[in-house]
Order: structure tokens, then sequence, then C-alpha cells
């Protein structure tokens, strides 16, 4: 009946347009005048559609007609063929009828006068039975009309029986659940606009005018936008991973959200995102309901549904989605022995859960299966040759804002020791249609991949140099001491920590992992670009530990040093670990006792300088007072071992000052007399055979 239409991208582009307008040219002959006076308005409120969609719903198009001669009563009503042509391929599901019944039915649907829910009345007539009954007068007559595909971008309803209005009234013909494939689309003329062309054909022949012709019915916009973020939700730095980590640093089992980072999925406009049913949500992802209101605007992947329409026809499946808009994660590269886990839920700063993951079939598709086996909300994804898939269904949106989907990506060590690599991702709507040509929705995929997350070795990263905070030297450190690691960018600005010490200063934070393969993350006392001091905890295994500095959850620097049972440093004046004490003198006479400074601050200088001490007439006891770390981990007190000038001075107590973490005290004394006139001495510990640095103090 209807010769061959050239499609979008075929052949002749030039032409396509009057192919679309003259394609009833051989159809029929001229129709009667008095009904071919009726004529009919089309419009529609265009809507965006997705750039990657290929089965996107359209605006309804409305055709509101006048004119024409009523039917008498009791006299069949009129019946028409309305053909509808679009710029771009038609892909509204065909539907799938019981055996036995009509098949080649469409989705796309044809109203009369908007009729209520309970009123519709499909026609969906077998190919060898009689048209559907529809009698001027009569109760009864259908309102509902499906189409038939009748080429790529073409459908058509037939035997559509309506009473023309006559020259007072008007008559209304809604066409909804026509799909599109945007991606598709490749017209010359408008090139990002989908445009449906309509037109009307009595039985008698001739055509119905309708003005205008040529309707727009969406525009074509891009539908997502796909990025990378930290774990603490700061933008991914331009041209590197958005987490780099160690080997070491993966926890073996549990994930940890330290260890991690955000994908983030943007509307492209409002409504880009679509669960699939009005009563779809998180505690009911299969509930359905009919969304049969004529005109109404669902913001759902589901269009024009009533589930009370036959269903040897197929109509009850007419407008009904797959499934909801659905977001996928494709990471790719992942190094050996390194687990990927995600997110069961969106995570929302309102704690309402807008996607969860679902299992799907190799292509996106399939009805929502809820993922299984989390661990504290997030699930390990199945790798195949370094790949792993996240697919998250949209269960809650807003069609009135734009609005994002941001979903964590956690790390783990897998059963042998994880290499190094760098893995990708890419961000896709899906199910794909290239495989799934059926479904709706679908989308043609993007690969514009990102940097996801690097694993290297420590030795490639930043250097993080440890040393004892008294001492500065970096041979060893100890449990339950201070510790002082010098780099660059270790951290943002200057902080020091107030009140009870920090696991973070100014966005950085320390992790270290001892020779048993423990955790830990060491207290923070003072943070700059180029220092932090921290207080190693008690309990660090002894042996070779790693440490490693992370801004705002970011690999920044990373050093080794060894963890000894006891480590002892002490602290000098200038913070330098040699020239004058950090220390206090007190003299014992006549029952009383009088603290002294060993030290005097040079302010021309901006250093401290020994002050000479004086042993006092006999009878004086002079004791001294050091400040150290590393030396509480002493198994006794005879363990330790000072010498002022060379002379060894008996130690009273060597162990934790009460008030500050990490923190040694000293006691020696009573200072022999045999020191005076000696000047500036060295004094040192020996702890167990392991020697402190040398600080001084001066007798005159």
């Amino acid at each position: 009946m209807f010769e061959r239409m050239k499609t979008p991208g075929s052949a002749g582009k030039g032409a396509e347009r009057n192919v679309r307008l003259l394609i009833a040219a051989a159809v029929l002959v001229a129709a009667p005048g008095l009904r071919a006076q009726m004529s009919c308005a089309s419009a529609a409120t265009p809507v965006a559609v997705r750039d990657q969609g290929g089965a996107e719903l359209t605006a309804d198009l409305t055709l509101t007609c006048t004119g024409g001669l009523p039917a008498f009563a009791g006299a069949d009503l009129p019946r028409f063929q309305i053909l509808v042509v679009a710029n771009a391929a038609i892909t509204s599901k065909d539907l799938d009828p019981t055996v036995g019944r009509s098949a080649g039915w469409n989705e796309a649907l044809l109203l009369v006068d908007d009729p209520a829910a309970a009123a519709q009345r499909p026609c969906a007539p077998l190919d060898a039975g009689p048209p559907c009954e529809a009698i001027q007068g009569k109760p009864g007559a259908p309102n509902v009309f499906p189409a038939r595909r009748v080429q790529d971008n073409a459908v058509v309803f037939s035997g559509v029986a309506f009473d023309p209005p006559g020259p007072e009234g008007s008559r209304k013909l809604r066409i909804t659940n026509v799909r599109v494939d945007a991606a598709g689309l490749d017209d010359p003329f408008f090139p990002d606009e989908v445009r449906l062309t309509v037109q009307i054909f009595p039985a008698g022949g001739g055509t119905i005018a309708v003005n205008p012709a040529e309707t727009l019915a969406a525009r074509v916009a891009p539908g997502l936008t796909f990025g990378l973020r930290t774990a603490e939700d700061e933008p991914a730095p331009a041209a590197e991973a958005a987490l780099v980590t160690t080997p070491a640093m993966l926890p073996e089992q549990t994930p940890d959200t330290e260890q991690s980072l955000l994908v983030r999925f943007t509307e492209g406009f409002a409504s880009a995102f679509r669960r699939r049913n009005l009563a779809t949500s998180s505690g009911s992802p299969a509930m359905l309901v009919g969304q049969a209101l004529p005109g109404a605007s669902y913001g759902t992947e589901t269009g024009f549904y009533n589930p009370t329409f036959g269903a040897g026809s197929g109509l009850d499946q007419a407008g009904l989605a797959d499934t909801g808009t659905r977001l996928k994660a494709v990471i790719e590269s992942i190094p050996a022995n390194v687990d990927v886990w995600v997110s069961q839920a969106d995570v929302s700063p309102t704690g309402v859960t807008h996607a969860l993951l679902t299992y799907t079939d190799a292509d996106g598709g399939g009805a929502f299966t809820p993922a299984t086996g989390a661990k504290n909300g997030f699930v390990k994804l199945d790798e195949t040759n370094g790949i792993a898939v996240a697919v998250w269904e949209v269960l809650s949106s807003d069609a009135t804002r734009i609005e994002d989907l941001t979903f964590r990506v956690l790390l783990t060590a897998g059963d042998g020791a994880p290499a190094s690599g760098v893995a990708t991702v890419f961000g896709a709507m899906t199910p794909s249609s290239s495989a799934s040509a059926v479904l709706a929705p679908r989308f043609e995929e993007t690969f514009d991949k990102q940097r996801a997350f690097e694993v290297k070795d420590v030795v490639t990263s930043a250097f993080f140099t440890v040393v004892s905070a008294a001492s500065y030297d970096g041979v060893a450190v100890a449990p339950d001491s201070l510790a002082a690691g010098f780099g660059d960018n270790l951290a943002p600005g200057l902080a020091v920590a107030q009140g009870s010490l920090p696991l973070e200063l100014a966005g950085s934070s320390i992790e270290m992992i001892d020779s048993a393969g423990m955790r830990w993350n060491p207290r923070l006392i003072f943070a700059s670009p180029g220092q932090i001091n921290f207080w190693i905890e008690p309990g660090v295994t002894v042996g070779p530990a790693v440490l490693n500095v992370l801004r705002n959850g970011r690999l920044a620097a990373s050093g080794q040093i060894v963890v000894a049972a006891y480590a002892p440093s002490v602290f000098s004046a200038n913070g330098d670990g040699t020239g004058v004490a950090a220390a206090e003198l007190l003299r014992v006479s006549n029952g009383s006792t009088t603290p002294e400074p060993v030290g005097v601050y040079d302010a021309e200088e901006g250093r401290w300088r020994p002050r000479p001490v004086s042993l006092g007439p006999d009878g004086e006891l002079l004791f001294l007072t050091l400040y150290g770390t590393g030396i509480r981990g002493r198994a006794r007190l005879a363990d330790v071992r000072a010498e002022v000038g060379g002379q060894v001075v008996p130690v009273i107590y060597a162990g934790a000052q009460s008030e500050y973490a990490g923190l040694d005290q000293i006691n020696l004394g009573p200072l022999p007399r045999s020191l005076a006139g000696k000047g500036e001495v060295d004094i040192v510990l020996r702890v167990a055979g392991r020697t402190s640095n040398r600080v001084t103090v001066a007798f005159e």
C-alpha cells in the first residue's frame, strides 16, 4: 500500500523530507467533499531526549480536529488511516501476542478524546476477523488504537473509528508511546530535533488537512556526564588517577573507605535518569502501576501504560519499559590480586536511596535482581581478564531538577600480593543498544576512559623520611615514641594539634604498616608542607615498617623505618637534636629545692646557648632532668646508663613523662662535683647497648 520510504542515513537525504510529505501520493483518491472539509491542527510540547538513547519517548502528538460531517445515529463511524513518519528510526516495541492472536501490533497508541483509564477500550482485531464495532450512538465504541510498523521510521494506525465533530465541535486524537532512536538521528536539516509528520486518510479516499504537517516532538541533548572523585569527594587531579595507593596499603578482606574513589553520574538535563514506573522504589523495585492518564508526564522510562488491556493482543505491555535507567561503570586493566568493591546504593548526603546495584545479563538488561553478599554495604565485583562491571538501576528520581548519583569504589588485596598497574574506568547508561535491540530503554555506549586508580610500589612514591622527633636520627624509632617525617607537599598548610591528638591535621594523615602487616594510624602533633610530627602508638611490632602519608585521601609520600624495642633520643633546646639540652636543673640546698635553666636564649641569633651551671658550695646537690623519647621500652632501670662529660651519673628515673604522649623523662644525679670548670660537656644515654644523640650542658 505504501511505497518504500527512505530512512534516516540512507542515500538521498536531500529528498527525504519530500518523501515523508508525499508518502501517501499513491494511496487513495479524493474523498467525498463534506468529509474532506474536516481539518486537524497538530501540536506537541517538545521533550528532551538523550543523545545516546535508542528508544527515547517523544512528546505526545495531539491532533485537534474540527469540521467534517458527523455520522447519523446507528451508522458506522467513519474510519481513517493515520500515518506517522519520523526523521529518525521509530523504535517503539512491536508487541508479542499470544498464540492464535493477531501479530504485528506496536506499542505506539492513538487515543480518541483522551478517555479516562477506566473508559479506555482498545481495538486490536484478529487478522482474519471483523473490525472492531463502532456505531454512532451505541456505547462501547473503541477509543484506543495500536499502530503497526510499516518501515523503520513509520507506523500506521489503521481502522481508526471516530465521528467528525462538525463545524461547531472538536475531536482530540492523541498519539503516544512513540519511541525513536535519538542516537541514530541523521537529519541534515534538523540534526538535534526529532520531528513527526502526520497524514490522515479517510477510508473513502483523499486526505485530511493537518497543519502543521510536521511537528517538533523532541530535542536531542547530552544525557550523561561521567566523572571521578577522590575518596574525600574532591575533583580527581588532571591526568592522574583518582586513587593512588600501594600494595601494602590495601586491606586484605574488609573494604576500607580510605582506599577508595567515587564515580559520579550526572544528568545532562532534568529527568535524564528515570525509574521504570511510577510505583518503582528502592523498597519495591518490581512494583508496577498503570500510567494511563492521557497527557500526563510521569518522568519514568515507562510511557502510557494500561495493564488492564487484553493480554492476548499484547497491548497490556504497551508503553511498559523493561527497566529503569541503568548506570554502568566498567573498570578495566585491574592489576592482579586486586579486588574491586562497589557500594550497593548511591552515596547520598540525605540518606535517600536513588539507585541499587543489580545483576544483569551481558548487555546490562534483564529483570532487576539486587546484588547479594555485601560487607558493610559493599559488594565485591566479579573480574574477568582484569575487567569488572557494576550496574546500578535508578529507582527514585526527580524530574524537576538535574541530579547526580555517586557510588563508592573500594579496593582490597586479593589472594596473592597485589600487582602494580593503572586501572581505567568508563561510565555509560545501559542496557546496550547494539546487542539488546528490543529493550526499552537502551543506549549506545561511549568509551571515554579515565584513570580510576593506580597501585604502585612504595619506592616510586615521593619520599617520606622518618626520624626520631628528638634526635633526628633515622636509624630507628620505638613503639610509644615521638617521630618526625620530612618530605614535599605533605600537607596544604600548617596546623598544630589542640587537645587530644587527632588522626588528621590539615587534611593529612599517616598510615603505618608494621612488620606483622598490622595497620596503624599514628596520632598527629604537627603538620606542614615539609614536615609532620606524630606519635607512634604502643603495640607496633618491631622490625621494618612502611609509612604512607595520605593527603585528602590520596597517597602523597611513602617511607620506611626500623621499629626497635627502644631507640633512645634526647631533645635539645634548639629542636635539632644537638647543642644545649632541653633540660632543667634542680638545686637542693639546706632542705630547699630551686629549679634553674641550663640555657639562655640569644635573641640576635635566634638560638639557645648554654648557661654555665655552678655546682655551688659543698653540701649542695644538683640533679638534671632530661626529656627524650624511645626510652620507656627498657626492661629495667639498670639498662639505662647516663654519662655527663664522660662521667657516669646515676639514673634515678627513666620512663614516661605523664603529661604528653610519647614523651620520656630522665632524672640524673646527683651530678659529680668533678664537673666543675669543665665548660660545655656532652650528655649521652645508653639503653641496652643503643646510644642516644649527644646534647650539652655547661659548667663553670
